[in-house]
């Protein structure tokens, strides 16, 4: 229940705007006919070969892009810190 909440809130924070929490959810999406793919996928199926997939962040001090930014939290954690 939280996971799709979070999701739903990363995406807009990375630039998406058309995003939606399903109300009923994936089961009421196909109970209601609506169109579902399965089969296998390749990456980028479905994109235009040209188009721009940079992204920004909305605040570029509250990201955490990579694991030495995590373990310099974590360290702050765990010595009491609270200036993270």
């Amino acid at each position: 229940m939280f996971s799709v909440a979070r999701c739903a809130w990363m995406l807009r924070y990375f630039g998406a705007s058309n995003v939606r929490i399903m109300n009923g959810g994936l089961q009421k999406w196909i109970s209601e006919d609506r169109p579902v793919y399965t089969g296998d996928y390749t990456v980028g199926e479905g994109l235009p070969e040209e188009g721009d997939y940079s992204y920004a962040t909305q605040d570029e001090d509250r990201v955490i892009s990579d694991i030495s930014k995590v373990h310099d939290i974590a360290g702050k954690l765990h010595a009491g810190s609270n200036e993270w």
